[in-house]
């Protein structure tokens, strides 16, 4: 019976001895993966002192993990170009115990600088009480070099388009202002006493300026289709009209080449 009692009382502590080997394991486990994981890991106390970093933090930001022991991020990989809002969220997070996921662009120990994806974590003991932090960066340099490249390849573009569609507002205006010339003093010709062929020639001339004119119009309603501004109407027009005119205009050489231009409309 003593000898029972003996093994039954030796059975918790068996199981304990069992247990705490088995955490050990675990622990020795996760402890090897993060080591060696490619990610950047450190842990931190609680007030953001680095206590522990893997091998991808050291390779990633030049520091050995003697170097920075006991330094914080802030200190240590922030500078003058980190964003002052990165350093806010980080200070904000610090001071509040609460979690943090930012783009930041940090220092390397040889002064180069880069991008990482930062997580911050804060871990509680069992009251609640903040004990340390967690800190995983990630590289993402690369990325963030391609999204500068696009956004400076969109403002490029942009200003090119803005400065195409001021060239072509300022080339309509000086071509407008003679044509418009040509229109008015055709017309006044056209008042005058002229034979039949003389109105024929100038009757061409004041379709083909107002023809000049139209295509002008159609340019700045590119820029306009382009800057999205571009607004349909609804204008009535003579067909019959618009045929002879241009008719008109390409009859003359037509008739350079000793040939003859001519077209039928249906009545309808």
């Amino acid at each position: 019976m003593e000898q029972l009692s003996e093994a039954q009382a030796f059975a918790p502590s068996e199981e304990r001895a069992r247990q705490a080997i088995a955490d050990r394991t675990d622990l020795e486990t996760l402890s090897l993966v993060v080591s060696r994981s490619p990610i950047a890991i450190l842990v931190m106390d609680h007030s953001g002192a680095i206590e522990w970093t893997n091998n991808a933090f050291a390779k990633l930001t030049g520091y050995s993990q003697a170097e920075v022991l006991g330094r914080c991020c802030d200190q240590l990989l922030f500078g003058p170009s980190t964003a002052n809002a990165a350093i806010h969220k980080y200070d904000d997070a610090m001071r509040n115990g609460s979690e943090m996921t930012e783009d930041v662009m940090q220092y390397r120990r040889d002064g180069r600088t880069y991008w990482v994806e930062f997580r911050l974590i804060p871990i509680r003991d069992s009251d609640g009480k903040l004990s340390r932090w967690i800190g995983i960066q990630t590289d993402v340099t690369q990325r963030r070099q391609t999204e500068n490249a696009l956004q400076a390849a969109k403002q490029a573009a942009e200003m090119n388009s803005r400065a195409k569609s001021e060239f072509l507002a300022n080339m309509s205006h000086e071509i407008r202002t003679p044509l418009n010339a040509v229109v008015g003093m055709t017309e006044l010709v056209l008042d005058t006493e002229l034979s039949s062929d003389q109105k024929d020639y100038l009757d061409c001339v004041h379709s083909s300026a107002n023809t000049l004119l139209a295509l002008l119009n159609d340019v700045l309603d590119l820029s306009k289709i382009e800057a999205r501004r571009m607004e349909i109407e609804t204008v009535d027009f003579d067909l019959a009209e618009l045929v002879s005119d241009t008719l008109q205009t390409l009859a003359i050489r037509a008739h350079e080449k000793g040939l003859e231009l001519a077209v039928e409309l249906p009545m309808e």
